[in-house]
């Protein structure tokens, strides 16, 4: 039961492209028969990993203030979570 839950609060902040395919996926791809998370962590990746490392560097590096201090904030945490995420989640 943990890791249903789990995978639940995992895919709360999917948005976008993300999200559809999450949640269009759970009638039409199997994903409501995901039942662990290390299943549901590697079609994430296998659907939007990036394969080079650098890439987020190389992204970091370019963030800059455009509009607003909240926008700018918003993309970093944004940045950020895709990191740390890939991060903690590889070492399962």
């Amino acid at each position: 039961m943990r890791e249903t839950y789990a995978i639940k609060f995992a895919s709360l902040p999917l948005d976008g492209i993300a999200y559809e395919w999450w949640h269009n996926g759970l009638t039409t791809l199997g994903h409501n028969k995901i039942v662990d998370f290390e299943e549901f962590y590697k079609r994430v990746l296998d659907r939007f990993e990036r394969k080079d490392e650098e890439e987020y560097f190389r992204e970091m590096a370019t963030l800059q203030q455009i509009t607003t201090v909240v926008t700018y904030v918003e993309e970093f945490q944004l940045w950020f979570q895709m990191y740390w995420i890939r991060g903690k989640l590889s070492s399962l």
